[in-house]
This record gives structure tokens, sequence and C-alpha cells, in this order.
């Protein structure tokens, strides 16, 4: 006799996936129609130019340079692109955006989710939408970062994309001091003949020099970093110049490396370096924009459990940004969801007894670490003398300020957590 049990279990699982499907299907169709792919249109164009001998970049100190339409990559980048240009400007647009919900779900498989509520709650946030819907190559370094930390123990595969990522998107670069601190040295010896060899291939056969590519940064980092969320324009907001800015940004990043080193030499921790470099990443970079917050997504995946990581960075992305012109009805069916979805799961149910004392546990746990309540204190002081004194500080860079100063606390936290676990087990 058939066993019913099995039966009613096999058909809540492939209900529960059907439902993800055509809740994915929805989510993709519905938002590609709401913007253009502006940053994959740039470079669906530099690949058009690089196939018939053009240069793909404006030129150097024109206005075109900051425009939005400019390609400003590595002329290498530029070719990766050229499989899109055999498809027409739409059909490439519709391809790379199923390749970027692949690589986001991809990356998250890498980085341990297992749970489909947790993969709908990361698909949900806002950054991780605005990531794919302007055709940004996040995605694609969420995935890199990922594999790097999936495949850490093979040397040549981690050298390898590290290098890669890195190369695109200089900002990244702090990726190679998590081989050095790790003692990955032959990883970072690959990382350097593969740079070398990407740069060879760029500047040297390519239609622009390294310093005239700097140069081109340089200008791109001038104007844009004078909007977005970049730590340097936050400290810029309080009147200092650019060059004072600049340098406190580098000395927030050098402490938050000595910290990050020293917890290591403490715990061994390699998930805390990875999530460390990133973070430091985000400090250091001049231009930041909401869809590069995607990459918070592995650092709370690598501090956090997978449930709880996937609840903090799909609410607090919704505090960050909003997708472009998502309709009111979009923004608050998926705040709906995504505050349904974290309840379950966590595991909450709000209508049973035991919530309460739930409750009551967390916050009695909370209050058992003062580090992480005075850092929860000044934070919450900081936004509320933003807006008393009016430092015409966006909302939004309140909010990843306050990510960023309790991003040590949260790694202070876990690293005693497990230090106190392996002390238990032996």
């Amino acid at each position: 006799m058939p066993n019913i049990k099995f039966f009613s279990r096999t058909f809540a699982e492939y209900f529960r996936l059907l439902v993800f499907g055509l809740g994915l299907v929805i989510y993709v169709l519905y938002f590609k129609s709401r913007v253009n792919q502006s940053d994959f249109q740039v470079l669906y164009s530099a690949a058009d130019a690089a196939i018939h001998h053009i240069s793909p970049y404006p030129a150097n100190g024109s206005p075109s340079v900051y425009s939005g339409s400019a390609f400003v990559y590595p002329s290498v980048v530029a070719y990766l692109f050229v499989p899109f240009t055999w498809l027409s400007l739409s059909q490439a647009e519709y391809t790379f955006v199923l390749l970027s919900v692949a690589s986001v779900g991809i990356a998250l498989w890498m980085l341990g989710v297992k749970r489909a509520g947790a993969y709908a709650l990361f698909l949900a946030a806002s950054t991780t939408i605005v990531s794919w819907q302007m055709g940004t190559l996040n995605p694609l370094f969420v995935l890199g970062i990922a594999t790097a930390w999936r495949f850490r123990s093979k040397a040549l595969v981690l050298g390898a994309v590290v290098s890669l990522v890195a190369f695109a998107k200089l900002f990244l670069l702090p990726l190679l001091i998590w081989l050095i601190i790790t003692r990955r040295f032959r990883a970072l010896a690959y990382s350097f003949a593969i740079l070398a060899f990407l740069g060879a291939v760029s500047f040297l056969g390519g239609p622009l020099s390294f310093g005239h590519y700097l140069s081109l940064l340089g200008q791109l980092s001038r104007h844009e970093g004078a909007r977005g969320f970049s730590t340097s324009f936050v400290i810029r907001s309080f009147g200092l110049g650019q060059g004072v800015s600049e340098l406190i940004s580098f000395s927030i990043a050098c402490l938050l490396l000595i910290f990050i080193y020293w917890r290591y030499r403490v715990t061994e921790s390699e998930q805390l370096v990875l999530a460390g470099m990133i973070g430091i990443a985000l400090v250091l970079t001049p231009i930041l924009w909401s869809s590069y917050l995607l990459l918070l997504a592995v650092v709370f995946l690598l501090v956090f459990s997978p449930e709880a990581a996937a609840v903090l960075y799909a609410l607090l992305s919704w505090v960050i940004v909003t997708p472009d012109r998502a309709g009111m009805l979009a923004v608050v069916l998926l705040l709906v969801v995504v505050l349904l979805v974290s309840i379950v799961v966590l595991g909450w149910s709000p209508l049973h007894p035991s919530f309460m004392n739930e409750i009551r546990g967390h916050l009695e746990r909370f209050a058992a670490e003062p580090r992480l309540v005075a850092a929860v204190v000044v934070s919450t002081l900081f936004i509320g003398a933003t807006a008393v004194f009016d430092f015409r500080i966006q909302p939004a860079i309140e909010v990843q300020l306050s990510l960023l100063y309790l991003l040590p606390l949260a790694i202070l936290v876990l690293s005693r957590q497990r230090q106190q676990a392996v002390h238990q087990d032996n």
C-alpha cells in the first residue's frame, strides 16, 4: 500500500517549488519591464565596438566619461560580452537578466543557503533587484566571490577567480589581502600572474594605456563620488575637503583591517576575514551606488546563519533604496512578502503563546553583549544627530554607516560565540 505520508510530503515540496518558480517568473518579467538595462547596454555597445576594432572608451577629459553611458572597464571585459552581440539588444538584455538572477541563486547555494524562503528573501531584496534591473556586473561579482569561497582549497581556481573579479572592478582588490592574511600564497601568486597577463592584454595591446585608464577612473570618481553612498562622500557632507575625506576613509579601512587581523589570529575564522575584506572594499571605493550593496549579501552569509542573513539583508535593503519605477503596488506587495517570509524563515509564530518568551530571550542575549548594545546606541544617536542638526546626509547613507559600524561588532560577537562553542566541545 502506498505510503500516504511520502506522497503528501512530496506534493508539498513540489507545490512550494511550483509557487517559488511562478513567483520567480513574475518577479523577472515585472521588474525587467520597469527600467532599461543601462549598464548592460554600455557593455553591449563596447563589445560591438571591440569586434569592429573601434575604441569603446570615451574621450579622456570629456563630460561623456560621467554621462552614465561610458565604458569604464578594462578592454578585456568588452570582449567577454562579444557573445551577447550575436543576439539583438532586446534578446541580449533578457539573457543577461536571466544570467544575473541565476548568478545570485548559484552564489547563494555555494554559500550554504538551502531553504526556498531564504532564496526568496535574497531575491526580493531591493538592492538585488536594482543590481540586475540596471544590468550591472554585481551579480557576477557575487558569484565570483562565492566561487572563490567554495573552492578556496583549490589554489588555481581561487587565484583565477579573485584576479578576474578584482581586475574588472578595482575597488575589490582588498580580496587579495584575504589571501595574504590566510597565507594562501600559492593562490596569491596565481592571482598576480593572471592580473599581469590581463593588464598586458588590456593596456599594452588595447586602445588605452594604463595611465590613461587611471586618469579616466579618476575623472569618473571625482564626478560620481560627489553622489551615491561612498564613505568619503558622507565625510565630505560634514564640510570637510576631498583630500581629508579620503584620508579619513583610508584610516577607517586600516583600523578595520587591523581589527580583522587581530580577530583572525584569535579565532582563525577565514569567514570573518573575507567578510571584512568586502567591508573594507565598500569603505574605500570612491563610487558606491546602491547596487554595489548586493555584496553585503555575501558578508551577511559569512557572518550569520543563512536564515538570519536573508532576513537582515532583505529588510535593511528596503530601508536603503527602492527599485526604479517599481510602482507603489509592487513595493507594498514585496514588503508584505518580505515580512511574511521573514517570519516563516525565522520560525516565529506571533499567535503562539511562546512568541513573547522567544522575543524576550533574544533581547536578553542581545543585552548580554555590552559592545553590541553600545554600537546600536551610538548608531542611533548618530542618525538622530543628522536629523536634528541637518547635516544633509541621505537616510540611506546613515543606514550604510550604521551597517559598517556594526559589522566589526557582529564579527566580534560571532567569533566569541564560536570560541565558546569550541571550548564546550573540548
